[in-house]
């Protein structure tokens, strides 16, 4: 099952690899269609509105939470209701005094990343200011780890890969502007992490005609004036999408099968797009609009995780009778 984040709409598929057979035929079959904004569903047509309106902040559900979690405040008051959880069971006592005793050296080494050459520094030691006016691909960082990239991205899960084989195959006047992913400093702390590594940043920065921005820069600033976005499988090539910019995907994300998804594995597939990017081509909104249609016909509303539960108006008896329908 795939949480596709347009509203609360679930696809299902056998396989991730050839992700929703019944989205991708649907789609086909009305792509000739003259349908309308009307047509659609008023919640995939309510998704589609705020996306292509160029003053509403569309950060995904999951990040804002994600981002709300670690806030001073909340992040204390579970520290502190997770003390007195664990304070008045004296099992769990002793096992977490057990645990904090032989993870103390580990504690310490990652708190003393805050005070030294630690992820954040690295990263803002290469950044540099993106210039709008420039010809450039927005590629967006994964956070890390997670079935984003692994396993929906195959090789591609090593982002450094994705961004070789995608500066490899640049048009002369084109760069590259990644940003990082803006939760991934959290969960971890500042210390290096496997997929993060000491030189992570350096070697992205090394790369010809790339460069890092800083994390604070607005992804829907980035979409508008990108001639086109390329991630593994993210948001934000559907959020490109959305506003009629073309997407260079290297994973199988559920919407594979979209108007002006480029499909790539190779330098080759790379400069293909380009060179079709660079003869003006164009979503048109027809069949944004046909593929949103095919959307609405073969998922179904439900979730399985609070983020978009918060966003969806069935119940949970509602939610369990789709996914056992689906079955």
């Amino acid at each position: 099952f795939d949480l596709t984040w347009v509203v609360d709409r679930v696809l299902w598929s056998h396989d991730f690899h050839d992700g929703s057979i019944a989205l991708r035929e649907e789609y086909m079959r009305l792509k000739d269609s003259r349908l309308t904004l009307h047509d659609l569903a008023p919640d995939i047509r309510l998704h589609y509105e705020r996306h292509i309106n160029p003053v509403i902040d569309t950060t995904p559900r999951y990040t804002i939470d994600g981002l709300a979690d670690y806030r001073f405040l909340k992040l204390f008051a579970r520290k502190v209701r997770r003390f007195f959880f664990v304070l008045l069971r004296p099992s769990l006592l002793r096992a977490r005094l057990r645990w904090a005793y032989m993870m103390f050296p580990e504690t310490l080494r990652r708190f003393s990343y805050r005070f030294r050459f630690n992820l954040p520094r690295a990263y803002r030691a290469l950044q540099i200011a993106p210039d709008l006016r420039r010809k450039f691909v927005y590629v967006p960082l994964h956070f890390q780890p997670e079935c984003s990239t692994n396993p929906v991205g195959d090789v591609f899960q090593d982002q450094i890969f994705l961004l070789r084989t995608l500066a490899a195959s640049l048009p002369h006047d084109v760069v590259i502007y990644v940003k990082e992913h803006p939760f991934q400093w959290l969960p971890f702390g500042h210390g290096f992490i496997e997929d993060r590594y000491r030189l992570f940043y350096h070697y992205i920065a090394e790369i010809p005609r790339v460069f890092l921005v800083p994390i604070s820069t607005r992804s829907i600033d980035l979409v508008t004036h990108a001639i086109a976005v390329s991630t593994v499988s993210g948001t934000a090539g559907w959020e490109g999408i959305l506003r009629g910019k073309p997407a260079l995907i290297f994973g199988h994300p559920w919407f594979q099968f979209a108007p002006g998804v480029f499909r790539v594995h190779t330098v080759d597939d790379c400069r293909g797009a380009f060179a079709l990017i660079q003869h003006g081509l164009s979503i048109s909104q027809s069949e944004t609009i046909a593929f949103l249609s095919a959307l609405d016909r073969v998922s179904f509303h439900g979730y399985y995780d609070e983020s978009t539960k918060r966003v969806s108006a069935i119940t949970p008896l509602e939610n369990a009778e789709n996914f056992a329908k689906a079955f």
